[in-house]
């Protein structure tokens, strides 16, 4: 009768270690996605509406980064900010043939400038990469102005609007 208990205790052991590896792991890395999710959301980006190649490399991308950060003391591991702030310059910027549904609305690429350096002034630690993806995107627009079939009012009223946007986050940070 004792075996029976004590083979019974064993299974149940192994079953919660089992689960708690399984379900604890992956309860651990959804929320990671979904902070980021949650971020490129704020940022203007909806991944629901992205592209499958587009959303199979953000969650790619994610888990890569979760996998490679996970047992870092909590401090220290990557911030999932840091992981939308990226992945909406690639996408905004690099990506091939980006879905302009997947946008929550027009003017996202310029309003994301603020809303990263926000992010940078509140979370010192996403400076460097903030400044990195505003910089990658105020490239990519400033040139866009400078080949855009338009008059050279309109262009450089875009050009003098986006130099502001620059200069207004610029002097919060």
């Amino acid at each position: 009768m004792n075996t029976v208990y004590i083979l019974l205790v064993a299974i149940v052991i192994a079953c919660g270690f089992w689960a708690w590896r399984t379900f604890g792991t992956t309860h651990s890395e959804g929320l990671f996605i979904a902070r980021a999710s949650g971020a490129l959301f704020d940022l203007g980006l909806d991944v629901k509406r992205l592209p499958a190649e587009a959303k199979q490399h953000f969650f790619r991308e994610g888990h890569v980064i979760y996998e490679a950060t996970k047992d870092r003391p909590s401090n220290s591991r990557y911030n999932p900010k840091r992981l939308a702030m990226r992945f909406f310059g690639w996408y905004g910027v690099e990506y091939k043939m980006p879905d302009p549904k997947a946008f929550l609305r027009e003017g996202v690429l310029a309003d994301s400038i603020s809303t990263m350096r926000q992010w940078a002034r509140k979370e010192p630690d996403l400076a460097e990469s903030a400044e990195k993806e505003v910089k990658l995107i105020f490239d990519y627009l400033y040139r866009s102005l400078e080949t855009m079939k338009a008059p050279k009012e309109t262009i450089l009223a875009a050009q003098l609007n986006l130099l502001g946007i620059m200069k207004d986050t610029d002097a919060k940070l």
